[in-house]
């Protein structure tokens, strides 16, 4: 059977591939979701400072809401 992501692949370049996979599976969910609330699908790009703004900032809410 053929994939199209290989896990010999992401073991030579250091990284899991179970995680990889779990990576592309929430994706998928969270692309079904936007695409169920027609919210338009865009990319940052090569902007890395906006996605760890938003994990920063989900990072603190979560620590909120465990207080």
């Amino acid at each position: 059977m053929t994939r199209s992501f290989r896990d010999d692949w992401a073991t030579r370049h250091f990284l899991h591939p179970k995680l990889l996979r779990k990576a592309r599976e929430v994706r998928a969910q969270l692309e079904d979701i936007m695409k169920f609330q027609k919210m338009e699908i865009i990319s940052s790009g090569t902007d890395f400072d906006v996605v760890r703004y938003v994990l920063w900032l989900n990072g603190w809410k979560f620590v909120v809401l465990t207080l």
